[in-house]
């Protein structure tokens, strides 16, 4: 059996291992549209059913939340940068379904590639100065340099600087979302949990934390960890808003 995601050239595969009799399998992890339906199926190729059924009820579970607190909402401008400066993500992408899902608009999300297979979708360059003109109400970073994304905790300080580093690029001390401190970054490990799921909870969080007061991102974190027998640790330790 062969594991592969729906952004690789799966088709491929499919083709050149039949001849042997090998199975190929496209799972996109990455994915939150398609997660959800793959778990059972994932469960069952490997034997872990319970495992699979308790993270699909954490996905339900998140879902439930996101739909009943951001009903009506008027969603905030985001711009998302993917690990390198100027370098977001447009339609296609499950970085860009996250900030949807979380309540947000995506504010190059008119920018639409016609291969959405294509690695462009998850890192386009932009100009600095359109995201500017754009004016996005937050600012969400992924990643810092040179720092790989794993279950051990970011040091603050890394967090704080690459926040700092971000306002402090010329002209941007006009975007709203500098003005107002609502620039966040953070670790891949805790965003992309469950297909994004996690993130897409975390970026409601960030965007409308009236609206979501009484909601603990900590808690389903935390969930989706213990089901893959891994201690519990706060998303503070994978993530930072500016000025906190």
């Amino acid at each position: 059996m062969f594991f592969t995601r729906r952004n690789a050239p799966w088709q491929d595969a499919v083709e050149k291992l039949k001849p042997f009799g090998i199975e190929v399998v496209v799972v996109s992890t990455w994915d939150p549209k398609v997660l959800r339906a793959q778990l059972p199926n994932i469960g069952k190729i490997f034997g872990a059913e319970k495992g699979a059924a308790d993270l699909a009820q954490l996905y339900d579970d998140i879902d439930k939340v996101l739909t009943e607190h951001l009903k009506g909402v008027e969603r905030k401008k985001v711009y998302f940068e993917n690990n390198a400066d100027f370098v977001t993500s447009l339609p296609g992408s499950g970085w860009h379904d996250t900030i949807v899902l979380g309540g947000g608009k995506n504010i190059f999300g008119d920018i639409t590639i016609a291969n959405t297979g294509s690695a462009s979708v998850h890192t386009y360059t932009v100009d600095p100065v359109e995201i500017i003109n754009r004016n996005p109400d937050v600012i969400i970073h992924n990643g810092i340099d040179g720092h790989a994304a794993g279950y051990a905790p970011w040091d603050q300080e890394l967090l704080a600087g690459q926040a700092e580093r971000i306002v402090n690029r010329p002209g941007w001390n006009a975007i709203q979302a500098v003005q107002n401190k609502n620039v966040f970054v953070f670790s891949n490990f805790f965003f992309s949990a469950l297909g994004k799921q996690i993130g897409a909870l975390a970026v409601a969080k960030w965007l409308y934390p009236d609206r979501l007061a009484d909601v603990d991102v900590d808690t389903y974190f935390a969930r989706w960890l213990t089901v893959q027998g891994i201690e519990p640790r706060p998303v503070a330790d994978y993530a930072y808003k500016l000025g906190a």
